[in-house]
């Protein structure tokens, strides 16, 4: 019957030589990505976040020379952080699943914060009538049904806008969780942008670019963030990446001790240039499809099982489809953003609290 013979050693040794190369290739496309973003973005804080990342980096010298050239964001002063408990009404018109989950004594699930961005009034832009009383209400459910303590921008200049994500950079704590909501203009030309209330038309330098919030959020100290946009948010992986809700309570407990653990860096974005008026023309399409769907939310819920709630109402009333999916290059590990009726589990509280002298 003859011998097998044995292949050449070299066809070993070629091979992983080609996985070292294809890896390091990659891992420098990666970081060619990471400082084209940087520079795109233009502030302290993105040239520092390279530097942090890539320390050693083929463009470190680059960003430590813009770093000094580069004027550093002058705070002003941000909406104080506000938390009002109130009694929820009683649901009706419940659109999410509802899912026996166990006890859940013991998981950390860390405090929350929310910073909401609502620009109505522009100066070179047409005004969107929804945009403000959309954060209005929003910030409400933050607080009365979820434990939230809400920082609300209304009008807000670009200025404002960038200290405000910038004040969160500094003060969030590892284990807390940043909810972002946007609803105004936005741009999909140049990667993306956010178009505060002072955007000039015709100079890109007065928005704010998606990538540029990927740097701030890739940034912050806080476990999970999550964005939530009534916009486009460009700079997204594949939506598949996101985990379905896991409607197996045999697995729940497990899911969530696993899931604190990890860094959640997710956006929910309605896909739309400009938030679009619902038959009622006080709120966007969006924004009336996300409340239903937290004012019939479970005790614990996860992000997830709120886009799918309701993704179905958006698309009934718009040619838009929203998007649910992790944030590139912001540090996203694995896992979901998870919402607490009352900012809590039985037993444990986890209403923020700040130290006297700490505002936002």
């Amino acid at each position: 019957g003859g011998f097998k013979t044995k292949p050449p050693a070299s066809t070993s040794v070629s091979y992983q030589s080609n996985n070292t190369q294809n890896k390091a290739q990659k891992l420098r496309q990666q970081e060619q990505h990471y400082w084209q973003n940087s520079k795109k973005c233009n502030q302290a804080i993105c040239y520092q976040n390279y530097l942090k990342r890539y320390p050693q980096g083929k463009y470190a010298g680059l960003a430590r020379i813009q770093l000094q050239q580069t004027k550093k964001i002058k705070l002003n002063p941000v909406p104080a952080l506000v938390h009002r408990p109130q009694t929820s009404p009683p649901l009706q018109n419940k659109v999410t699943p509802t899912v026996k989950y166990p006890n859940l004594k013991g998981v950390n699930f860390g405090r929350y914060y929310a910073l909401l961005i609502g620009n109505s009034k522009y100066s070179n832009f047409a005004n969107i009538p929804t945009a403000v009383n959309d954060i209005d209400a929003v910030a409400s459910v933050f607080r009365s049904r979820y434990g939230f303590k809400t920082a609300v921008l209304k009008n807000a200049s670009q200025k404002k806008m960038l200290s405000a994500l910038n004040s969160f950079v500094k003060r969030l704590r590892p284990n807390d969780n940043l909810l972002i909501y946007y609803a105004g203009h936005s741009q999909l030309s140049g990667g993306g942008h956010w178009l505060p209330s002072n955007a000039s038309k015709y100079n890109k330098k007065t928005w704010i670019g998606n990538n540029a919030f990927t740097n701030f959020i890739d940034a912050m100290k806080a476990k999970k963030v999550i964005v939530i946009a009534d916009s486009i948010y460009t700079g997204t992986l594949a939506q598949s990446a996101i985990p379905r809700p896991i409607l197996n309570s045999k697995k729940n407990r497990a899911w969530f001790d696993a899931v604190m653990t990890t860094k959640v860096r997710v956006v929910m974005s309605s896909g739309a240039l400009t938030p679009i008026p619902d038959s009622s023309g006080k709120h966007s399409v969006f924004t009336n499809a996300f409340l239903t769907a937290l004012r019939s939310g479970d005790s614990v819920m996860e992000g997830a099982t709120l886009y799918l709630a309701l993704r179905q109402q958006v698309k009934r009333n718009s040619r838009h489809k929203p998007l649910y999916a992790p944030i590139k290059f912001a540090g996203h590990q694995a896992g979901d953003f998870i919402f607490l009726r009352g900012g809590r589990i039985p037993g444990i509280s986890l209403v923020p609290t700040l130290q006297r002298g700490n505002s936002y």
